[in-house]
């Protein structure tokens, strides 16, 4: 873990460039993430009703979005 000069903290990376930049994967065992507009998000989007099944999209990663 690594402290900047300027308070961004780094897991797994020695320059972080956010508050919290983490260099991996982030695991929550229980409770999910909260977002800023105060949201929880519990599950992963599974492809089925309501989920993000696909996005095409060319060489610029511009898109259609969500299918």
């Amino acid at each position: 873990m690594r402290i900047a000069a300027n308070g961004n903290i780094g897991v797994g990376l020695t320059n972080p460039v956010y508050k919290l930049s983490v260099g991996g994967q982030i695991q929550s065992t229980s409770g999910g993430f909260v977002f800023p507009d105060g949201s929880v998000q519990t599950t992963a989007a599974n492809g089925g009703s309501g989920g993000l099944a696909f996005v095409t999209h060319d060489n610029t990663l511009v898109g259609e979005g969500p299918a």
